[in-house]
């Protein structure tokens, strides 16, 4: 069995990838991980997070040793960056390393930050300090170089004249990195989705596509932003929506992936207890769990289910619903389940549903493409093999 040592994102505890766990360990792989980093006061958090690179590296060491063998280093968002680090501070570790969603920069943010170290306005620069040294570009030339507006960023006219006079050597540098990678080396499909459906629905069924196409490659990146075709490098992207993609450009095509009806999930202890939840109104009695990513569901379900007296904006909120799912599923309380996403937990008697009335939202997960990749052999297959998982 192949040993994997899984380090999480930022606010993700490790218990919040049970289901990817469990899909890897059905695979062969010994999977371990980090509880949590940042939390442990021998290995502080710091710039750059030299002492959390530390900490996973005295962890897979011991795990490494146990193990007689090197592990994959995996690694989502932050947990990424720590594991690229601590491989190349200590190549024996690692068989191999596996970014998901990490601060590793690409595309025109990545040539920003070049600029600004060939400048020399900052001697290092985090991923995490991406804005303010945008900022001290624009301070140190004395111009906005970028427009920033719901969730997006654009060049000013002065960024678009600044990016023309230094286009040509940057296209030197990226020709150069180009000849520089492996020969042949196959360029892979471009998805986005949510991370929520990225870690629930596809990559448990992510094996069958790679067991039918093992020759085309997946790059996953999980983001709650809306995809712009025209400026993100993306080939595909899992969005939620109606079917109807006008405001996001002309030239879309999308397929449908599931519906999303929602309803309250909890633990089965919940059933029981001082308060047993028999009728929506036993929530008054019960901590609410909400994910900001989707902050209308409890108002509107207890709305519909007539519960009345129950505070829908009282309890604990997460960042998103992984996280939400998760607190269920360890008894914090009842969260706002969407089916799809936790039919697994449902079957298994893992979750519990305690009442029968269900949310149909006019919503559902579609998988959205520009018309103009209709032609790409790869995007054909992954829809080809949708159709057959949908």
């Amino acid at each position: 069995m192949s040993l994997l040592v899984f380090s999480h994102a930022n606010s993700f505890p490790a218990a919040t990838y049970g289901v990817l766990f469990k899909s890897l360990r059905s695979r062969g792989f010994t999977v371990r991980a980090v509880d949590r980093f940042g939390h442990d006061p021998k290995y502080p958090v710091t710039n750059n997070w030299p002492q959390l690179v530390q900490q996973l590296h005295d962890f897979a060491r011991k795990e490494v040793d146990k193990a007689g063998e090197p592990a994959w280093l995996v690694g989502h968002s932050l947990g990424g960056f720590l594991s690229l680090m601590c491989a190349a501070r200590h190549p024996e570790l690692a068989r191999g390393v596996l970014l998901i969603d990490s601060p590793i920069l690409g595309g025109w943010r990545a040539t920003t930050l070049g600029v600004i170290k060939r400048t020399q306005l900052v001697g290092s620069v985090s991923p995490g300090a991406v804005s303010r040294q945008i900022q001290n570009l624009e301070s140190h030339l004395g111009t906005p170089l970028f427009r920033r507006a719901n969730r997006t960023v654009e060049l000013t006219a002065a960024g678009h004249a600044y990016m023309q006079e230094i286009q040509s050597a940057l296209e030197k540098i990226s020709t150069a990195t180009e000849k520089a990678r492996t020969p042949g080396r196959r360029r892979p499909l471009a998805i986005c989705a949510y991370p929520s459906f990225a870690i629930r629905w596809l990559i448990p069924r992510w094996r069958s596509f790679h067991d039918q196409h093992p020759e085309i490659d997946i790059q996953l990146t999980t983001s709650l932003d809306s995809v712009d075709f025209s400026r993100d490098p993306f080939d595909a992207a899992v969005m939620v929506g109606n079917g109807r993609w006008q405001g996001l450009g002309p030239g879309l095509a999308s397929v449908k992936l599931c519906p999303i009806t929602v309803f309250p999930i909890c633990s089965p202890a919940r059933l029981k207890g001082r308060v047993p939840l028999k009728h929506p109104r036993d929530l008054a009695h019960h901590q609410l769990i909400h994910a900001t990513s989707r902050p209308e569901d409890w108002p509107r379900w207890l709305e519909e289910a007539g519960a009345k007296g129950v505070d829908s904006t009282r309890g604990i909120t997460f960042e998103n619903q992984t996280i939400a799912f998760q607190a269920a599923l360890d008894d914090i309380g009842v969260a706002m389940g969407i089916e799809a996403l936790v039919a697994d937990e449902l079957a298994q008697g893992r979750l519990v549903q305690p009442f029968k009335h269900v949310r149909q939202t006019r919503n559902s997960f579609y998988l959205v493409y520009p018309k103009a990749q209709a032609s790409n052999p790869q995007l054909a297959a992954f829809l080809d093999w949708l159709a057959q998982n949908t």
